[in-house]
């Protein structure tokens, strides 16, 4: 039997510990600025659109209708994106996704009001959900992992993973 020679990748070179000093845990998004990809809606009962992050150490929106048991966020810490702005976090709260196929848990949800997009971590989604996030160039799809069952299937969108929601408000 041969042993595998894999090792694990190396963090990103541009959100290491090492850039936040002063923070015991560093929060980080990937896509907040992305302006060609769709936008999240405000309006109740309309089409939302969250895109998967693996940049992501939390769920984030700007949006407040989007949580629900949404409470003042408690510390002043902020989320840092990829061009090194910190954003503020000033609500944390639950959320649901509901799409044709299933509903999807979020459990810990920051409120980031200066957010351009819906951002879902890829961890917290398989951690909440008990589920594997399958992607490739074409297309990605979420499966539970104790029943197989797929919730969620979608398109890569220019690169990016959105997934489309259907929202009722809260």
């Amino acid at each position: 039997m041969q042993q595998s020679s894999y090792q694990a990748p190396s963090p990103h070179p541009l959100f290491s510990s090492a850039q936040f000093p002063n923070s015991q845990f560093t929060m980080q998004a990937m896509h907040t600025m992305l302006h060609s990809a769709p936008t999240a809606s405000n309006s109740s009962g309309s089409s939302q659109v969250w895109l998967t992050d693996f940049g992501a150490t939390n769920h984030m929106t700007a949006d407040l209708n989007n949580l629900i048991l949404a409470s003042p966020y408690p510390t002043v810490d902020t989320i840092h994106t990829a061009n090194g702005e910190g954003l503020i976090v000033s609500h944390v709260g639950q959320s649901i996704i509901n799409s044709s196929m299933s509903s999807l848990k979020l459990n810990y949800v920051l409120l980031v009001p200066q957010l351009t997009q819906n951002l879902l971590s890829v961890h917290r989604l398989c951690f909440d959900n008990n589920c594997w996030l399958i992607f490739d160039a074409f297309c990605f799809w979420i499966q539970d992992k104790a029943t197989t069952r797929i919730l969620y299937r979608g398109l890569c969108n220019n690169g990016l993973y959105p997934i489309h929601a259907f929202s009722h408000g809260y």
